[in-house]
Parts: structure tokens; sequence; C-alpha cells
């Protein structure tokens, strides 16, 4: 069984710990009919159940299923944030925590690294602008010849 909604979702996350009707009542925005339908779905695929107490709570197979619908929940955001190889290298075992934070730390690095080389060449391009803006005030004023003197003068 597929979980096709989220309201079933949600029945199933609050039977974690006993639920009454009411409290999985204002955690969902369907009707009571809806709600009983569910619950009685749920409770025939042995995923719930009624204890004598008016409470519902997970059996040891919907347990089950909601592990695999967490597991399969955490499985896309890994695939979305690392890709399809490396989430089928983590489900073979060939890839551990610790290259999970090399990754991240890697990415991290390489984002820096980029960065960095934008802000260099920014520099560079200010600078040219800088010197571009002093050449045309020296050669407004018409200090540009003694300007030229004066660097190779001194080297610069």
């Amino acid at each position: 069984m597929a979980v096709r909604s989220k309201s079933i979702y949600i029945i199933l996350e609050k039977c974690r710990e006993p639920t009454r009707f009411s409290e999985l009542e204002k955690a969902l925005t369907i009707s009571k009919v809806s709600l009983y339908e569910n619950l009685k779905r749920l409770m025939r695929k042995n995923l719930i159940q009624k204890t004598g107490s008016c409470f519902y709570v997970l059996t040891e197979r919907g347990k089950v299923f909601l592990s695999k619908i967490l597991l399969h929940e955490k499985l896309d955001e890994i695939i979305d944030g690392y890709g399809v190889d490396f989430a089928s290298k983590l489900l073979n075992g060939e890839a551990t925590p610790e290259s999970v934070a090399r990754q991240e730390f890697d990415g991290f690095v390489e984002n820096l690294a980029r960065l960095y080389d934008l802000y260099e060449k920014k520099a560079v391009e200010e600078k040219e602008k800088e010197w571009q803006i002093i050449n045309e005030m020296l050669e407004q004023a018409g200090l540009r010849e003694k300007w030229e003197e004066y660097k190779k003068k001194m080297k610069l």
C-alpha cells in the first residue's frame, strides 16, 4: 500500500503514540467521515489498531511501513542534495557519514574558491577602472606626460 495522501501520512505519524480520534481530527483538515474511512482502511491493512481505551496506535507492520516511508523521503533528500550516484554508493555501503561530511566540505571550499575568484576579478576590474579615471584626470590637467616620465624614472 503506497501513501496516496497527506492525511494517511499524518495519521500514521500521529499513531506512533496512542492517539484519540479527536486528536487526529484536530491534526487533519478532512471530515469525520473521511477520517473514519481512512482509519478503517489502515486497520484493514493491519497498519494501525484501536486499543480498548479508544486510542489508535501503529501495529508492528505499521511501524515498518512508516519507517520505509521515512527512509524513502530521506533517500529523496540525499538524491536531491548529492545526486543518484552518491545515493547508490550510500545504499551499497560504499559511502560513509565521513564521506558525506567530506563531500559537503569540498562543496563549501569549491563555492568559497568561486566567490574568491569573482571577488578577485571584480577587484582587478575596479583597479583598472580607477587607473582609467586617474589617466583621464591627468590628461585633462595636462600632466599625463609628466606622470609617464615619473613612472619611468621610478620604474613603476
